[in-house]
């Protein structure tokens, strides 16, 4: 599934389950976070150059995530924290050059 180039007010994709990448490349998502609560990613989440954030705490909340490949976030941007206990990225998490801002928790 590829949403690139795009703006969206946030993604809602808990328990969703993709055949292949996510692939959220330069987007911007604004006003919601990127929730992929205990989704199912049957390849990589790609966010380079994409932009996130939410109207609480937390721009991405990913629990239970489970991918079949890695994170590629280079020179992602996010206005929250990310959130992902239990997560399952075998291919790893890579976030070169990534600028990650929580100002709940200053």
């Amino acid at each position: 599934m590829a949403i690139t180039d795009s703006w969206v007010p946030g993604i809602d994709a808990e328990l969703a389950r993709t055949g292949g990448d996510l692939d959220l490349r330069r987007s911007a998502l604004e006003g919601g976070p990127l929730v992929l609560a205990n989704a199912h990613v049957a390849g990589n989440l790609l966010l380079t150059d994409a932009r996130t954030s939410g109207p609480g705490e937390w721009a991405v909340l990913a629990g239970g995530l489970i991918l079949e490949g890695g994170v590629f976030g280079e020179r992602l941007t996010t206005q929250g924290g990310l959130r992902l206990p239990g997560a399952h990225i075998p291919s790893g998490l890579f976030l070169q050059a990534a600028r990650l801002e929580n100002a709940a928790s200053r």
